[in-house]
């Protein structure tokens, strides 16, 4: 859903880029690091919250709708980094005749369970 007013995108969000570190002896690269590519504000909806097992491990996942204002390059490679935590896309659209770009996302927080 395509934000009413400026005042609803009201946090502040970053969008990380993955900085790759070169693979060894034909190995493909690896994410090292990411990088911020842009500071945005934002409006968030959480949409679903749960929990995972998988391997042992207790995961908390989140899923998430980011609107931000048309003009910033973002992709699935990418991440968003709200309030301390980083956010995996899944997928971007383009919407409101590309006056906004909602960006779908999930993040997974293990945690120290089992």
């Amino acid at each position: 859903m395509a934000y009413r007013s400026i005042g609803e995108l009201d946090r502040r969000v970053q969008i990380l880029t993955p900085v790759y570190e070169e693979g060894v002896g034909g190995d493909p690269a690896k994410v090292a690091s990411w990088s911020v590519a842009h500071t945005v504000w934002a409006r968030y909806e959480s949409k679903v919250a749960g929990e995972q097992a998988s391997d042992g491990r207790l995961r908390s996942k989140t899923s998430a709708l980011f609107t931000i204002r048309h003009g910033h390059e973002v992709d699935s490679t990418m991440r968003v980094r709200m309030s301390g935590r980083d956010y995996r896309i899944e997928s971007v659209a383009e919407v409101a005749r590309n006056r906004t770009v909602e960006i779908s996302a999930e993040s997974i927080d293990e945690s120290a369970g089992g």
